[in-house]
């Protein structure tokens, strides 16, 4: 599933993609929690620094992430999230 969200940046347009990934919690950091009516708007606000975002329905939590220390991960880590992957691209690179 991709979500797009388009911003303008001067005069290029950029739009940002979100994918849907599953990772390691331990390999994100975490920098803000905000709340959100559902995941459309929690992903919305996954701005500048912000790589990753999680919506947890029954509370209304947005957390954002950036990329984390992956020394903390090792191979026995199982605790493995569904996260929107934020992906910017610019006007050559959008596809119709």
């Amino acid at each position: 599933m991709l979500l797009v969200a388009a911003e303008i940046a001067s005069i290029q347009l950029k739009t940002n993609v979100f994918e849907m990934v599953q990772l390691p919690i331990c390999f994100l950091n975490h920098t803000e929690t905000v709340f959100a009516k559902d995941k459309h708007q929690c992903i919305i606000m996954c701005k500048s620094g912000c790589q990753f975002s999680m919506f947890n329905h029954s509370t209304g939590a947005c957390n954002l992430y950036t990329d984390g220390d992956t020394s903390q991960c090792d191979e026995t880590t199982d605790d493995h999230q569904y996260f929107y992957m934020k992906v910017t691209l610019g006007a050559d690179e959008v596809k119709a």
